[in-house]
């Protein structure tokens, strides 16, 4: 599975971090998204031109591009570890969540997610 994130994104974080929890193991693409070339790549990658998505079979054919969505699709890969089992508990998991995906647009203004380090340090290499 491909996991591309991009830069300056924090809905890519998000995706990335589900990744780490549930334990599941995916290459990870990262993109510059101040490149003039980001968009035209990333169109050929999903419909949505969006970060993150997540490539999730050999042949393309399954594709996620919304980082709520690649949750889910990695809660149901890793049987249910991002979530509580009791359903209530769930239930207040999966709204929290929802209401972190659609909220905090102050926050995220102020704290922006950023793989500057990571790239700096090799960790990670961007696509120009």
């Amino acid at each position: 599975m491909q996991l591309w994130v991009g830069v300056g994104s924090t809905w890519s974080i998000r995706a990335l971090l589900c990744a780490k929890i549930t334990g599941i193991s995916v290459d990870i693409k990262v993109i510059n998204l101040s490149s003039q070339a980001s968009k035209t790549e990333l169109l050929h990658v999903s419909e949505a031109g969006l970060v993150p998505v997540l490539i999730a079979s050999d042949d393309h054919s399954v594709v996620v591009h919304d980082s709520l969505a690649i949750a889910e699709y990695f809660n149901e890969l890793s049987n249910g570890a991002l979530y509580p089992e009791d359903r209530n508990a769930r239930a207040k998991a999966r709204s929290l969540m929802a209401e972190i995906h659609s909220g905090f647009g102050a926050i995220r203004s102020c704290y922006p997610f950023s793989c500057d380090a990571s790239l700096e340090s090799g960790l990670l290499t961007a696509r120009e």
